[in-house]
């Protein structure tokens, strides 16, 4: 696989006809990957809320009065990668990247992902929502925090408890900013949640096996199919 892959260089109205009819955009000479119909801008803000709460940044530079979105997988997850990219793409059409290096600790190659987008005004009324002095916040407004927004929550920082629960990996945040969360998905979606603490002295909001099924009716539609086992045994 070449380490560009390369979207349309269009208009954004020719573009858009593009996407309406589900043109491809060619990764090799064998495969190609076929962009969907477009979402709204209010479910790709969704997407974006979830993803800023999961692995995803926002880059603002000094030269720019915008910001633009910066996402990263691992190569294992380059399927749900690939779904992410292709709802941000219609949103700001973008490039990704694949890179690979060698942990000289253990002497094995690690392969990932990333692309960052274009500048967009939408991006930077995200930036001002989440983050604070350089580093990245939970916003006072959750209004976002949809079940679309969830699942890519759960598909980037969720993993399963052993104890038959789930697990947000909340950790970079602070206690008060998981518990306006964990308050929020309690009221809202009747989630049945607690804040534990890690072994380094984090916080991670929990979901107990008791809600597990109402999480995974929240998200099950709306959840790519590779992250599927996230909820399901």
């Amino acid at each position: 696989m070449s380490n560009y892959i390369y979207i349309y260089r269009a208009s954004n109205s020719i573009y858009r006809f593009l996407l309406n009819n589900l043109y491809s955009c060619k990764l090799d000479k064998n495969k190609y990957v076929e962009i969907p119909l477009v979402y709204s801008e209010s479910e790709i803000e969704q997407v974006i809320f979830g993803s800023l709460l999961g692995d995803a940044h926002l880059e603002m530079r000094k030269k720019n009065i915008n910001a633009r979105f910066s996402f990263v997988q691992s190569e294992r997850h380059f399927d749900y990668f690939l779904h992410v990219w292709e709802i941000i793409t219609q949103l700001t059409p973008c490039s990704f990247k694949k890179l690979s290096y060698v942990d000289k600790r253990t002497n094995k190659l690690y392969t990932s992902y990333v692309f960052r987008s274009r500048v967009n005004p939408i991006y930077t009324k995200f930036h001002l929502l989440f983050y604070s002095n350089g580093k990245k916040i939970v916003p006072l407004d959750l209004s976002l925090l949809t079940p679309l927004a969830i699942a890519h929550w759960v598909a980037q920082d969720g993993t399963k408890s052993t104890s038959g629960g789930f697990y947000f990996c909340t950790d970079n945040f602070s206690h008060i900013e998981c518990q306006r969360l964990l308050d929020y998905i309690s009221e809202k979606y009747k989630l049945n949640c607690s804040l534990h603490k890690t072994s380094k002295g984090s916080n991670r909001i929990y979901i107990k096996a008791s809600s597990l099924l109402g999480l995974k009716d929240l998200i099950i539609s709306r959840l790519h199919p590779s992250m599927l086992y996230k909820i399901t045994k």
